[in-house]
């Protein structure tokens, strides 16, 4: 970081030419809360150039990781959606659900808006989300779906660009340290069972499960022969943010985090979600009051935006049939090792 590289981006946010003057920089989240990049908050102190009075704004900075974690992320794929994608989906309709992002000398670092500065706030990604909270995930989402289709007829390279599966793929280094992971997390959940009287006939069924989980989960990330759109793909609590009003009720969300999308079949998102970010009230009680709000938002969008596509409840109750072991990996691999406070060294899963 630079005041040349700075100057540069406040430049675009103000509409103005400006001068840094000084800066300072902290991390943007807690430990435990990006593992895909190097996520900053730069305090600027500036003057436009016509005026000697000293401004201060923040922004985010988010670039690409260096040294031994730098194979994690495709360092393209979220720039690319920040840059290209976007610009083109605000075109169609209101994306506002995302924060604004401002010019960056580098394609590979994304300069976006503070949304602390906005009132936003990052929740407690160990006490998961209230109904609330998952109503404003799930219009959200069902929105990026939508406009992600009509962007996709006239500039279908975007999709294919971002698109590619990040996660559950062969051909992908991370795949040894995603075995790796399922290997572990199962076998405790075995042997927690096993200990439970409630739960111990389970134990010989994920046990046996260990050396299936991954390929299931290849498959399941396939692209759907049904319907597929772009993919949040990373929907767990640390990718979003919240505002609340002066009564302390939830009332607007900002996704963040597009590393991990993928093009596939949409109830992905929602699975990935419901196993990672629901409270377990939501999980027991209030599922399908999501799953129609998710519907009627999709193809209400789908509609307006005029296109064709319509998901039905059939294929939809279909595909979270298919997408089961979305929930077996978040619950037995995915919530033990990310729901800690503390930043995991995920290089330990890839030595011997």
């Amino acid at each position: 970081l630079t005041k040349e590289f700075l100057s540069d981006c406040m430049q675009d946010k103000e509409g103005k030419k400006i001068v840094v003057t000084n800066f300072s920089v902290s991390p943007a989240g807690p430990p435990g809360s990006s593992y895909g990049s190097c996520l900053l908050r730069v305090r600027i102190e500036y003057k436009i150039r016509t005026d000697h009075k000293v401004l201060c704004s923040s922004l985010i900075i988010k670039s690409e990781l260096t040294g031994p974690n730098n194979h994690l992320v495709d360092p393209f794929c979220e720039p690319t959606f920040y840059k290209k994608f976007l610009p083109e989906a605000s075109k169609l309709t209101d994306m506002t659900f995302v924060p604004r992002t401002f010019f960056s000398p580098c394609f590979t670092t994304v300069v976006m808006e503070d949304l602390r500065d906005e009132g936003f706030l990052m929740a407690d990604k160990g006490q998961q989300l209230n109904f609330d909270h998952c109503r404003l995930y799930v219009v959200s989402v069902a929105n990026l779906h939508a406009v992600s289709l009509a962007v996709r007829k006239d500039h279908p390279e975007l999709l294919e660009s971002m698109g590619e599966e990040k996660m559950f793929t062969d051909d992908r280094v991370t795949s040894f340290m995603i075995k790796r992971m399922i290997c572990g997390g199962l076998a405790t959940m075995a042997d927690a069972t096993e200990r439970l009287d409630r739960f111990k006939h389970y134990s010989p069924l994920i046990k046996d499960s260990s050396g299936m989980l991954w390929e299931m989960l290849v498959e399941a990330h396939k692209p759907s022969q049904d319907l597929s759109t772009f993919n949040h793909g990373d929907p767990w609590i640390p990718n979003m943010m919240f505002k609340y009003d002066d009564n302390g009720a939830v009332s607007d969300i900002r996704l963040l985090d597009f590393q991990a999308s993928r093009f596939g079949c949409p109830v992905n998102d929602l699975v990935y979600f419901i196993w990672m970010s629901a409270n377990s009230d939501v999980r027991s009680c209030r599922l399908q009051e999501l799953y129609e709000i998710y519907l009627e938002t999709f193809n209400e969008k789908l509609k307006l935006l005029c296109c064709t596509e319509r998901l039905t409840r059939e294929s939809f109750m279909d595909n979270l049939n298919k997408l089961s072991p979305v929930a077996v990996f978040c619950v037995a691999v995915a919530h033990p090792t990310l729901d800690d406070n503390s930043q995991l060294d995920l290089k330990l899963f890839f030595k011997e």
